[in-house]
């Protein structure tokens, strides 16, 4: 099953630019022997999940919001109906 983290929408201004410093790290606790990815957005948002021993990829997409523009007349309707994905990095978490 995905893990899914979410980061709250960013409302840009036509040609503007903006970077978004995507943290992700695995945890290891030795007393619990549990593995942890823990994910923070630059944004304020912070997932995590517990992973279970078994091979992994890892992935950043980006895509347009979900939010409904048309019932909201105070922003336009979005212009951009693309999506882009970082290329993927696989790992593998062992059971000790």
């Amino acid at each position: 099953m995905p893990f899914v983290g979410q980061t709250s929408n960013i409302l840009l201004q036509p040609r503007s630019n903006f970077s978004l410093l995507i943290e992700a790290t695995l945890e290891y606790k030795r007393d619990s022997k549990v593995v942890k990815l823990i994910v923070k957005d630059g944004a304020g948002s912070i997932d995590w999940a517990t992973l279970p021993a078994g091979g992994y990829l890892i992935l950043f997409e980006v895509r347009p919001t979900h939010y409904e523009f048309e019932k909201d007349t105070k922003l336009p309707a979005p212009l951009w109906a693309g999506k882009g994905v970082t290329k993927s990095i696989g790992f593998k978490v062992n059971s000790r």
